[in-house]
């Protein structure tokens, strides 16, 4: 049995066949419906800059994919059953850079999440894209009621915005791309469109700072601006609240913090570790109550031929405001 599976090499993007092995036990083989791209990490190893990957050699990207198991060795997940897959463990002669983007997926059964009835398949293909920034929720340890500022309007800050408002937290979001800030609206989010600095943008809204700050935008130069939006720290021997930085953007390089101006507000630095399959499960939970829509992010949904072209608009955040999906289901 053949699969066929999108491939990065040396900044080029094609679809490629491999040949599917027998699954072993404990696996299961999944018939993928969608996958979604995650716009920053998918760009960054495009460009040939993600640690580790040689870009003489074809990749297939992606983590974030669901399907129907079409065959089954584990003992719970039976055939017919609609999963999250998230990637592949093999993608036959293929090199796999989470392997998500591909019409066949080998799992191990434990690791994937069966998608509640109610839970429309493209939105349970952005169950990664939805669960990372909901690791990082916990993590944070929101609070009811707290300002929060959430810097970056892609689809992990989008989600994240999404997930600390239901959490009860009082938001305020912005980004530089109005296109993305006009989606977030429509999202009942309340956003801003960056004009100047940070801090000159949020004073009005958040005049005594935000507990909390989420960096959701991969940019280093960021985190200098970040900080000023942080409440100040009494220093009185009183029991304050803690000040938390959550850093959900992923870097392809080392970053750094300015110590002097995270010292005098004794800032919290949180950076969640992608996320667990207790993320993943609690966040098809949460869509299938549909306690909110995140339809709005879905700027397109393609064939994987057309995955060189997706990509290609995918670089430009002032037209597209969040991801584009891949439909198998005619492979």
């Amino acid at each position: 049995m053949n699969g066929i599976a999108i491939t990065m090499t040396n900044g080029f993007v094609g679809t490629t066949g491999y040949a599917l092995r027998e699954i072993q036990a404990g696996e299961v083989l999944i018939k993928i419906d969608y996958s979604a791209i995650s716009p920053g990490t998918e760009l960054r190893c495009l460009n040939g800059k993600q640690e580790g990957m040689a870009t003489s050699v074809s990749y297939v990207p992606g983590y974030s994919s669901m399907g129907r198991v079409v065959q089954s060795r584990h003992t719970s997940i039976h055939e017919g059953a609609r999963v999250f897959a998230g990637g592949s463990k093999d993608a036959g002669e293929l090199k796999i850079l989470w392997g998500g983007h591909l019409s066949h997926a080998i799992c191990n059964g434990d690791e994937v999440s069966v998608v509640p009835d109610s839970v429309d398949s493209k939105i349970a293909s952005l169950t990664k894209l939805g669960a990372i920034p909901l690791h990082g929720l916990k993590k944070g340890k929101v609070r009811k009621g707290e300002k929060v500022a959430i810097l970056g309007l892609g689809v992990i800050g989008a989600i994240s915005a999404v997930l600390h408002k239901h959490a009860g937290a009082d938001i305020v979001c912005c980004d530089l791309s109005e296109v993305r800030v006009n989606t977030a609206v429509k999202m009942g989010l309340k956003s801003l469109l960056l004009k100047g600095s940070l801090k000159e943008t949020f004073t009005q809204h958040l005049p005594e700072g935000a507990s909390l700050v989420v960096d959701s935008t991969g940019v280093p130069s960021v985190l200098s601006q970040g900080i000023e939006l942080a409440a100040e720290t009494a220093w009185n021997n009183s029991e304050e609240p803690e000040i938390r930085y959550l850093i959900q953007g992923s870097y392809a390089n080392a970053i750094s913090i300015p110590y002097q101006e995270a010292f005098l507000k004794q800032l919290s630095y949180i950076i969640p570790r992608d996320c667990q399959k207790q993320d993943r499960d609690d966040f098809l939970s949460l869509c299938s109550s549909h306690a909110f829509d995140l339809s709005p992010i879905i700027s397109g949904i393609v064939l994987p031929e057309k995955a060189a072209e997706a990509y290609l608009r995918l670089k430009d955040p002032k037209s597209v405001p969040g991801t584009i999906i891949f439909d198998w289901n005619q492979i």
